[in-house]
């Protein structure tokens, strides 16, 4: 009851968010919960010995979801507002299509079962992960109008991408669940920090989180030193000797023109830039 309840609390989440904003609602977890907890209601129901179906209602049922699949895939386009109450029929009939093949049998489940169907299954989501960034370089660098020959070998691209990434990649991370509970959190936090780390890196210290008035008095911090002329006018602790200095730059004499001599230490060096312009 509680994990239904969550499951509607995050469905009723879902579809009050897409309406004002469908960007967090598709990427938010909280709003995707719900779609989560279907896929775990049916492998409680795996422990559930009592409940039975006959083949027949078996395959009616994945045929069901089959039919579904494929009539969202024809009448969805842009224009229907997802995920929300939307996704909830494309969601539903995988879930049959799962529940469907419990007993290992019918004509769904060995629809699905052949070797290029369990292949495909297999690094689906890290041919998911990797088909987007592919594209997007793909009409970056080479063109941005794809036509049939670009999507195909954009299809087949993704497809050897997601291969690699799920051997190199998802394949050892399933070795994680034979470590210690520890383990296996010290290392996500590891990795957590490093990624946080990159990405405050590579964001130039996120500087979304700072108004304009802010990132002004901040630019200040990366004036170009050069301006002090230092180690020809100016002589500091890394030039500490007067043959450093350069006395045709630094005293020089203009006709027409008010001439200051300026004298100090890094102070007056600040001060430079301002009284030569």
């Amino acid at each position: 009851a509680c994990i239904i309840g969550l499951m509607i609390i995050s469905l009723v989440l879902s579809e009050l968010l897409v309406q004002y904003d469908p960007s967090s609602a598709f990427y938010m977890s909280p709003s995707r919960f719900w779609q989560f907890i279907i896929g775990g209601l049916i492998a409680i129901s795996e422990r559930n010995k009592n409940v039975r179906f006959s083949q027949k209602a078996m395959d009616t049922l994945g045929g069901a979801g089959f039919v579904v699949i494929l009539l969202s895939m024809y009448f969805y386009s842009d224009e229907v507002v997802f995920p929300g109450i939307n996704a909830l029929f494309p969601t539903i009939a995988v879930a049959l299509i799962i529940f469907s093949g419990r007993n290992r049998t019918g004509v769904v489940y060995r629809l699905l079962s052949v070797r290029l169907g369990t292949f495909l299954g297999k690094i689906s989501y890290s041919v998911y992960l990797w088909h987007w960034p592919i594209i997007i370089f793909y009409k970056f660098e080479i063109t941005a109008l794809l036509g049939r020959y670009d999507k195909i070998f954009l299809l087949f691209l993704s497809i050897l991408a997601g291969y690699i990434g799920w051997y190199l990649i998802e394949k050892r991370v399933a070795l994680l669940g034979k470590l210690s509970a520890k383990k296996v959190i010290s290392s996500s936090c590891i990795m957590s920090a490093a990624c946080c780390c990159v990405a405050i890196y590579f964001s130039s210290g996120l500087t979304y989180r700072f108004n304009d008035e802010q990132l002004k008095y901040a630019q200040y911090l990366d004036y170009d030193s050069s301006i002090f002329r230092e180690g020809k006018c100016f002589l500091s602790s890394k030039y500490d000797d007067v043959k450093y200095f350069d006395h045709d730059e630094c005293i020089t004499f203009q006709r027409g023109k008010e001439n200051i001599l300026l004298m100090g230490d890094s102070h007056a060096g600040h001060l430079y830039t301002a009284i030569n312009s």
